[in-house]
């Protein structure tokens, strides 16, 4: 089945045990419609497995000053920021702000420094359930 997180999902209530979002939510203009879909849909034993990046840290955006961006105003020449605010339009705070507002958070993990901080790292994984 094919479906728009975003939209009302085709899946009764309590339907699924486990709900994947790998470097999904920082891409959703009305993530706060998946989540409570999100929350729909799994049963409440269920587990909700996110990782997405710590857009919007310090780190991380440092890493793409350095990589992603000095290529594609290389090869492109444009500014590269809009496209990116485009394509990551929520920051890592607010996936985790809107996470946290109807979630309960099992485990987080934090990628490379486990430091528990947006800033210092690449990845946020958690394991969440409603």
């Amino acid at each position: 089945m094919v479906a728009d997180c975003e939209q009302r999902l085709p899946w009764d209530d309590d339907s699924f045990d486990r709900v994947l979002a790998i470097h999904l939510l920082e891409h959703l203009y009305n993530l706060p419609a998946a989540l409570d879909e999100v929350a729909r849909v799994l049963r409440p034993d269920g587990l909700f497995s996110v990782v997405i990046p710590c857009e919007g840290g310090r780190l991380y955006s440092l890493g793409r000053r350095v990589t992603t961006k000095r290529i594609f105003e290389k090869r492109y020449h444009m500014p590269y920021e809009w496209m990116i605010r485009q394509d990551h339009c929520n920051t890592a705070r607010e996936v985790l702000t809107e996470l946290e507002r109807r979630f309960r958070v099992r485990k987080r993990s934090f990628f490379p420094l486990k430091v528990p901080t947006v800033d210092m790292n690449l990845m946020v994984g958690l394991e969440l359930s409603v």
